[in-house]
């Protein structure tokens, strides 16, 4: 079970529930991603939410896979605003 603010869009808005978004906490950020036709509930952008799924790995990036509904804590949040980085 892992709680955060959802970041991005849905950069898999395919149809049936499908959604794959970061989802960001104090200690960092993972991508959270349904590949299913199963709705687990709708979420975007500055949503809290908690989710309790499986642990996997796509393109040997780690995502976790919702196992149950998605409960949202709240919206509108206010997001971080990202860190300047020069090389």
């Amino acid at each position: 079970t892992i709680q955060g603010i959802v970041y991005g869009v849905n950069i898999n808005p395919n149809t049936g529930g499908q959604f794959q978004y970061s989802l960001i906490d104090n200690t960092g950020a993972v991508t959270i991603r349904n590949a299913t036709a199963t709705d687990y509930g709708s979420i975007t952008e500055g949503d809290e939410i908690v989710l309790t799924g499986t642990v996997s790995h796509f393109n040997g990036l780690m995502q976790i896979q919702p196992t149950q509904n998605i409960q949202k804590l709240s919206s509108s949040n206010t997001l971080k605003t990202p860190a300047s980085v020069t090389t």
